[in-house]
């Protein structure tokens, strides 16, 4: 069964818990002087997780094939990150195995946290999106026509503000084909878009720059950098590698641009917080206080605590920019509801007066 396929189904779903749970397990076997093989058996009759269970037994396959662990978490790919596997090979090279295991958990298990209270964050304002949406439709669809008759039946002309409430709702009544077929198509378009080169580009850049929500991304992103870097350097990976992996751990195209930058600044002798400077002159992405950390870093040559203190700080300023956000997001989906009610009263009212004046009420 094709894996796409097969990650739609619960069971074959891995989250980013079930990783984390995958390496903590193998560092506390490990530690305890079990063979990566046995801490790979064992994981596999621990776990019910269908996917997870059938890519370790082809881990488990190619190491007992003489594989070291690296090497046989490449031979399955579009599972392990990179990330997980340059960590993993920098144990096996410095026999830390059980503390390159650890790490990776750690860091899994903290970005685990991290989504939760994104998610946690978001769950009331997007109920009050939903709850809109389905009174504006229900209003628009059974009650607006119900009504429409006696409004219209005694007069032959009407508001305009009546007159545009029974259009939207003659709209959504009679052509919600039309207007599902509409939206179907815009997300397609969205889509296809998204996988241009010039689409991710544009789409990841302007992530950055829409108000509340770039905050949020913003900090998960240096959180996010800075952690991996980190944890790389700290394992003794060279510096470029270690940038080009925290690039891709950004899942941005945009962030990914400016390291290239940075990259090619550094490979050509610059220092790494005056590459930042240049590759990001607007601080779009780093923040004076960012760079400045790294290059405190650079002089005492603690680049890796330097990152560990910026991990921390960024992820602790993430809940205070959630807290902003959602801030921001709730009046303007009140906002959204009252302008709908006030359309809908005045509409309503508006056409009672107009009859109202036309019998001489």
């Amino acid at each position: 069964m094709n894996n796409s396929l097969l990650s739609l189904l619960p069971k074959w779903s891995v989250s980013i818990r079930d990783r984390s749970m995958f390496y903590e397990h193998l560092s506390n076997l490990i530690d305890g002087g079990v063979s990566i093989i046995e801490a790979l058996k064992s994981f596999v009759t621990k776990t019910d997780n269908l996917r997870f269970k059938n890519e370790v037994d082809n881990l488990l396959f190619f190491v007992e094939s003489g594989d070291n662990m690296s090497t046989a978490m490449r031979k399955i790919p579009g599972f392990f990150g990179d990330r997980e596997i340059a960590l993993v090979e920098s144990g096996e090279e410095s026999w830390t195995l059980q503390k390159a295991f650890m790490s990776i958990a750690r860091n899994l298990r903290e970005q685990d946290e991290l989504r939760s209270k994104v998610i946690g964050a978001l769950i009331y304002p997007i109920i009050i999106l939903i709850f809109l949406v389905l009174a504006v439709t229900v209003v628009m669809i059974y009650v607006i026509p119900q009504i429409a008759p006696i409004l219209t039946e005694s007069w032959t002309e009407i508001p305009f503000s009546t007159k545009a409430l029974m259009a939207t709702s003659d709209f959504l009544s009679n052509q919600i084909g039309t207007l599902i077929a509409i939206i179907v198509a815009c997300i397609l378009i969205f889509q296809w878009y998204k996988n241009t080169p010039n689409g991710r580009l544009s789409i990841h850049r302007s992530i950055l720059r829409i108000p509340a929500v770039w905050e949020v991304y913003r900090n998960y992103l240096l959180s996010q950098i800075s952690t991996t870097l980190g944890l790389l350097m700290e394992s003794g990976i060279t510096i470029i590698k270690a940038l080009r992996l925290s690039a891709r751990s950004s899942n941005n195209v945009y962030v990914e641009q400016i390291f290239d930058h940075i990259i090619y600044d550094v490979a050509h002798g610059k220092r790494l917080g005056e590459s930042m400077k240049e590759a990001d002159k607007n601080l779009e992405l780093f923040t004076h206080e960012y760079i400045q950390l790294i290059e405190v870093g650079e002089k005492t040559s603690t680049v890796n605590k330097a990152c560990e203190k910026l991990a921390n700080q960024y992820r602790r300023a993430i809940d205070y920019s959630l807290w902003i956000m959602v801030k921001f997001i709730e009046p303007i989906a009140i906002l959204i509801a009252w302008v709908f009610v006030l359309w809908f009263a005045l509409a309503i009212f508006s056409a009672i007066m107009w009859v109202a004046w036309g019998v001489g009420i």
